[in-house]
């Protein structure tokens, strides 16, 4: 019989080059560091984008702000001055026509009539619940951005205490006067009359008889034109910083 010779494969595998192993390996380990690199950065431009986006338009609400803020300061001056009057003639002859239609006019047009400070807080609401608020790391701008929320806060502490004392003289005045004469409009708008134009009648009939009632109606006049002073002066707080913060953020985050 002929010898059949089998060959046997080699088991043996050649030894890799460490190098090769090292090259291989350094290269999957850039292109790892690379793509996280890359996502990393892209994530912290986006970021920065949303972030910029929010502060824009948290610049252009407090913008609107300061406008109602400045509209709301010189009401509530006039106002004053109006309730001054009033109590200017608390003590002169409430028989006489003239003194009893100034007190009914000044009454109505500035004791009876109320505007509160609604802050346009779209923006910051909106970074709120969406989580973005905490992009902002910087934490001088964080620390602005609350403290102009925190003012606000004391704005409408302010405006709860006007309006208890708003509705008590409104319903001391609903039984010195007859207040269905006061339903003068046009349209939805309340427009004042001129004084000069109204008659003692139309404006209703102040019983001087009830000096209790009088008095009670003078006193809660007088708290009002005392609490809107203090208001006064905290709307110019708020108007004051937010301009300032505007212009801050603007500098902050080069914008227009």
């Amino acid at each position: 019989k002929n010898m059949e010779v089998h060959h046997h494969p080699d088991l043996h595998h050649k030894k890799e080059n460490f190098k090769e192993y090292f090259l291989e390996f350094l290269m999957i380990f850039l292109a790892v560091l690379l793509g996280f690199m890359a996502d990393n950065l892209h994530e912290r431009f986006t970021n920065r984008e949303i972030e910029k986006n929010n502060i824009e338009s948290l610049v252009n609400n407090l913008k609107g702000d300061s406008s109602q803020l400045t509209d709301l300061i010189q009401f509530n001056e006039t106002r004053i001055k109006g309730i001054d009057s009033l109590l200017m003639l608390k003590n002169m002859n409430a028989g006489d026509s003239t003194i009893k239609k100034k007190q009914s006019y000044y009454g109505f047009v500035y004791v009876a009539y109320f505007q509160y400070f609604i802050s346009n807080d779209a923006a910051i609401e909106q970074m709120k619940s969406s989580g973005s608020l905490r992009l902002i790391k910087k934490q001088n701008i964080a620390d602005s951005i609350l403290k102009y929320e925190y003012i606000n806060k004391i704005i409408k502490l302010n405006e709860s205490v006007l309006e208890f004392e708003y509705d008590k003289t409104l319903e001391t005045a609903a039984k010195l006067n007859d207040l269905s004469a006061y339903a003068i409009s046009t349209g939805t708008q309340f427009v004042p009359p001129h004084l000069a134009s109204l008659s003692t009648p139309i404006l209703g009939n102040l019983n001087g008889n009830d000096t209790v009632l009088t008095k009670e109606y003078f006193n809660y006049a007088a708290e009002q034109a005392l609490s809107l002073k203090y208001y006064v002066v905290i709307l110019q707080k708020q108007r004051d910083y937010a301009g300032s913060l505007i212009a801050f953020l603007q500098k902050q985050y080069n914008l227009q």
